[in-house]
């Protein structure tokens, strides 16, 4: 044999094995589904609405569930036959027990029914049973996560044969494959439908958009009726008013509730198409016809009144807001009209503006403008009225709404949701706003009336708005939210009522000074950051958040970090502590004194401040442990230190141990007191008055400053009353050797005699 031909036979055997294997899988795969070997129907006598009992017996255990993923698992199928041909029933099984190669299930039919009630085979989707014999034609079931275990079994002479695989038989362990129904099910003891007896209208047969309109209906059935709810008749709402037995059924009344918003575009309400049922689904349907202004079927009619429907305004115009000569189509507008203006959807975000000459065109007129638009969910409208335009401006008509995530720092535990209008500024007059959304009253449970605040966050306040009129509009389905404003800034609406509260570990921005303050005590703050560019900084003793004043007791770790331009700072006697990298790298920071209050350095604090030559060390507190690691690291070699004169030694040993240079220059200074009165109120007529202020030392020099030197001048400790108001007076000692103190008084000049 050659060497090719050994080559060629070797390929050929290598074939066959791959065909062996795969096919022997493959039937060890088909092999391993479990088989049905006999089943037996316990009871083919059902009535009525009775459950199809069977047991099924396998060759092994099988894998069967009830259901997986809402596909059953395990199914029946039967053939019912009539005159008019033949129908299938599908049967799924209901519950089942699987003991070992035996499984007991239960089977329920949801389906098809036949009704011949008018003498002819008609089908109906109905859970209804005819009497009569129904043959079984395929069992099916599932084995397994999977497909591969499924089987189907299909009826073929007397016995069931495997779909794929017909040497696989089963058979009825009593012969016998059918059930017969010998009762109707309930539900075919009743054939007679419901009738609609009366309608009657009880809204006004002309009403304004948005409306609420409801009917009553009167229903006849011979025995009874579903309950009805929700939206049955394409209802709103449906109620049950009255149930009143007569002499041939019962009759019900129901209360029909429907709800029309401002955007239905039409002009007359009809009731709409009804079909009722009884409580075995028996059903009749009644059709409006246009001609004889009724609900019909067949030869019933049923009169039914319509409901002429008005818009809220008395519209002439309705235009698109982009209508390029929409100015000139507004200044033809009559008094008492109005003009419906439209903010298409696809150029809501570029085309949001009411322009100035808008507001001009009706200015002084009893002309109403209404602007409408949807932006994602929410639909919105702004009105005004040409009577109460003032200032024509140009007003940005988007805004959005968001629920206040923790209405806490608004003093309550109630929703608040928050409207932000994206322009800040002056309407051209009073505006009415509606606001639908998912965060209004349904969702948030509001009810009217809502207050609404301004957030004045400039001034850290929340302003009530008396003249706001908010109320509750039920438009269609949905709940608006409806108040008047004078300005376009943020508002917030709520239940309850609100004021500015801060939490511990909350943080907000002054606006006036462009710190941050963080919350870290029920009355104090740490100042967190600053705003970049500022080359001198004072931090004062305390400041006012929302209406509350909080002591400033701490400087925050990376507070002026980085700030290249810082060249002063001063710093409050309040401060307690300076944090981590708190002025790291202020390279043009030249001096800084440390006030008597700071008992903590964090670590890096003024790493690599390179122009920082003086620093005063005001504080007795300090120790080697409550100064961090390279605190001073990167400062100038020769930098001139003052320290309290008992804390020379002390200090410079520490210093040098958290980065100071051996070079640096140390001297001593002591403390100067200054005592007297914190503040005066004093009559206009006085004239003028000596400060009652005492030094220790005694020899110190003094020098004083007025804060509004047209209320009053100070000099050498007399002051000059010049006019009412208040102003405060800043009080300087200064020796050589001691360290510079200061006190500041409070004057208040009054106009009394």
């Amino acid at each position: 044999m050659t060497k090719r031909s050994s080559y060629r036979l070797y390929m050929i055997v290598a074939a066959l094995m791959f065909v062996c294997f795969f096919g022997a899988r493959k039937t060890f795969a088909a092999d391993n589904r479990p088989f049905l070997k006999n089943f037996t129907i316990s009871d083919t006598e059902i009535e009525g609405d009775e459950e199809l009992k069977v047991v099924f017996n396998f060759d092994r255990t099988p894998d069967i569930q009830k259901e997986i993923d809402l596909v059953y698992r395990l199914q029946m199928r039967f053939v019912y036959a009539f005159d008019g041909g033949v129908e299938e029933f599908n049967y799924e099984c209901s519950d089942l027990q699987v003991s070992g190669s035996k499984v007991t299930a239960k089977f329920k039919y949801n389906g098809w029914y036949l009704d011949d009630t008018k003498g002819k085979a008609v089908w109906s989707q109905h859970h209804y049973h005819p009497v009569g014999k129904y043959e079984l034609q395929s069992i099916s079931y599932v084995s397994g996560a999977d497909e591969s275990g499924s089987c189907t079994y299909n009826r073929s002479e007397g016995q069931f044969c495997l779909s794929d695989d017909a040497s696989k038989t089963c058979a009825s362990t009593t012969g016998s494959s059918y059930i017969n129904y010998v009762a109707a099910s309930r539900f075919m003891a009743d054939r007679i439908p419901p009738r609609l007896r009366q309608v009657r209208l009880l809204t006004n047969t002309v009403t304004v958009k948005p409306a609420v309109i409801k009917y009553e209906i009167d229903i006849w059935d011979n025995k009874g009726f579903k309950e009805s709810e929700g939206d049955v008749f394409g209802a709103s709402e449906i109620k049950l008013i009255r149930s009143q037995k007569v002499d041939d059924g019962v009759v019900l009344t129901y209360l029909l509730i429907f709800t029309i918003d401002s955007r239905y575009d039409q002009d007359e309400f009809i009731i709409p198409d009804l079909c009722i049922y009884d409580e075995v689904d028996n059903s009749t349907d009644y059709i409006w016809d246009s001609k004889k202004r009724a609900l019909i079927h067949d030869d019933e009619i049923i009169p039914a009144a319509s409901v002429t429907l008005k818009d809220e305004y008395n519209y002439v115009v309705k235009e698109s807001l982009i209508k390029k000569d929409l100015v000139s189509v507004v200044k033809k507008m009559k008094e008492g009209t109005a003009a419906k203006l439209t903010i298409p959807d696809d150029l809501l975000i570029k085309n949001r503006t009411a322009k100035a000459e808008l507001f001009e065109a009706i200015k002084g007129k009893n002309v109403i403008l209404v602007f409408e638009g949807i932006y994602g969910d929410r639909y919105f409208s702004w009105i005004i009225n040409g009577k109460n335009v003032t200032a024509p401006c140009d007003v940005d008509l988007l805004f959005d709404t968001s629920v206040v995530k923790d209405p806490s720092i608004y003093g309550t535990t109630d929703p608040v949701i928050a409207v932000e209008f994206q322009n800040h500024g002056k309407l051209p007059g009073r505006m009415e706003v509606r606001i639908k959304n998912d965060y209004t009253f349904k969702i948030l449970n509001l009810s009217a009336p809502v207050n609404i605040y301004y957030d004045d966050t400039e001034n850290n306040e929340l302003e009530l708005e008396k003249k706001a009129n908010s109320y509750r509009r039920l438009d269609g389905k949905d709940e608006w939210l409806c108040f008047s404003i004078t300005h376009n800034s943020t508002f917030l609406a709520s239940n309850a009522v609100l004021k500015r509260t801060l939490k511990i570990g909350s943080s907000i921005e002054s606006e006036k000074n462009e710190y941050v303050y963080k919350v870290i005590d029920k009355n104090k703050v740490e100042l967190s950051s600053l705003g970049y560019n500022r080359k001198v900084c004072t931090i004062p003793e305390t400041v006012t958040l929302y209406g509350k004043k909080y002591k400033i007791t701490r400087i925050g770790n990376y507070a002026f970090s980085g700030h290249d331009k810082l060249q002063t700072i001063k710093i409050s006697e309040k401060i307690e502590s300076i944090g981590k990298h708190a002025f790291e790298n202020c390279k043009k920071l030249k001096e800084i004194v440390v006030p008597s209050s700071v008992s903590k350095i964090g670590k890096n604090a003024f790493l690599n401040c390179r122009s920082l030559k003086k620093l005063t060390l005001k504080t007795t507190k300090l120790t080697l442990g409550k100064v961090g690691s390279d605190a001073f690291n990167g400062t100038p070699a020769r930098m001139r230190i003052t320290v309290p004169a008992s804390k020379i030694k002390a200090y410079k040993k520490i210093l040098n141990k958290r980065g100071v240079s051996r070079k640096a220059v140390y001297q001593g200074a002591k403390k100067i007191t200054l005592s007297g009165k914190k503040s005066y109120s004093k009559a206009l007529r006085v004239g003028s008055f000596k400060l009652n202020m005492k030094a220790n030392p005694s020899n110190v020099k003094l020098s004083y400053k007025s804060s509004d030197p047209k209320v009053l001048k100070v000099s050498k400790g007399k002051v000059k009353l010049l006019k009412a108001g208040s102003a405060k007076i800043t009080v300087t000692a200064s020796k050589k050797g001691y360290f510079p103190a200061q006190k500041i008084i409070s004057v208040k000049v009054t106009r009394k005699k």
